[in-house]
């Protein structure tokens, strides 16, 4: 009676363990921010600074921001070869937002050196 008892216990504790266990696999799945938005802004960044001539007038910052992109494409890579547990995409995430700061200040420098060329070229000519 003694070991049927123990092993009620028993399963009752594995039980236990296994909804746990269950449970948090099943909340950190449903809580891991995938870095896609940040990414998708990145991109959306990266064709509005070459729009702008970034790529012409502000070659080192742009090609900044495009060093900085390919980083957090092989940061997200990486962190989908994890097991979904650990995967951590923070650092992919913040990588884009950088991304998009670089670009940002690469088109706000194209424009004012298109504009300084612009006017320059308007002097000359008259």
């Amino acid at each position: 009676m003694k070991i049927k008892k123990r092993a009620g216990y028993f399963l009752i504790l594995v039980g236990v363990i296994l909804l746990s266990a269950s449970g948090y696999l099943v909340y950190k799945y449903l809580t891991i921010q995938t870095p896609e938005t940040a990414i998708k802004r990145a991109v959306k960044a990266l064709a509005d600074a070459k729009k702008s001539d970034a790529n012409v007038f502000a070659a080192v910052k742009f090609a900044e921001a495009q060093s900085e992109f390919r980083k957090a494409m092989k940061e997200w890579e990486f962190q989908n070869q994890q097991v979904f547990i650990n995967r951590n995409y923070r650092q992919t995430i913040a990588m884009a937002q950088k991304t998009v700061a670089l670009c940002s200040e690469a088109t706000k420098k194209a424009l004012q050196e298109r504009d300084s060329v612009s006017n320059e070229v308007s002097r000359l000519l008259t």
